[in-house]
């Protein structure tokens, strides 16, 4: 045991790919040994952390806090509304090209993506919006995850 995780994504080189058996394998259990004990199994660690982020109720979770990670490391990437038009409660990130109706109200722990539009008048809490998803007037989305992913 350690502090480290596979993440699952590899870069495998032929030979590698030649020693999983053409039946259900789990190269985790059965290939990576193998190719460690030839000293041919690499790692790299990368800076930050990590969360399986696998199911919506957990991808969620992550958002959640990776939004009180940036208020801490890095406030400034994290959405503030200057015009007045809507509201900004607590840890939003907002794409640049996302429009945002008047009077809405959004956050806390929102992520509102590329080119997506938010009518005028709604309210979002804990939600993930996705590629040009505009929802109707009016409506209070909670704990959801909307669009194409």
């Amino acid at each position: 045991m350690g502090d480290r995780i596979n993440a699952g994504i590899y870069c495998l080189s032929p030979e590698v790919l030649n020693r999983i058996e053409n039946r259900p394998t789990s190269i985790e259990k059965e290939t990576f040994p193998a190719v460690a004990a030839d000293k041919k199994l690499f790692a790299f660690t990368l800076p930050g952390y990590w969360m399986d982020v696998g199911q919506p109720r957990d991808y969620l979770t992550g958002l959640k806090l990776h939004l009180g990670s940036l208020r801490t490391k890095d406030p400034a990437q994290l959405a503030s509304c200057s015009s007045g038009d809507y509201e900004i409660e607590g840890n939003v990130l907002i794409d640049p090209s996302a429009t945002i109706g008047a009077g809405c109200k959004v956050g806390p722990n929102v992520c509102i993506g590329k080119d997506c539009v938010l009518g005028a008048g709604e309210f979002f809490l804990l939600l993930v919006v996705f590629l040009l998803l505009s929802l109707l007037l009016n409506r209070v989305l909670e704990n959801e995850s909307c669009g194409e992913v």
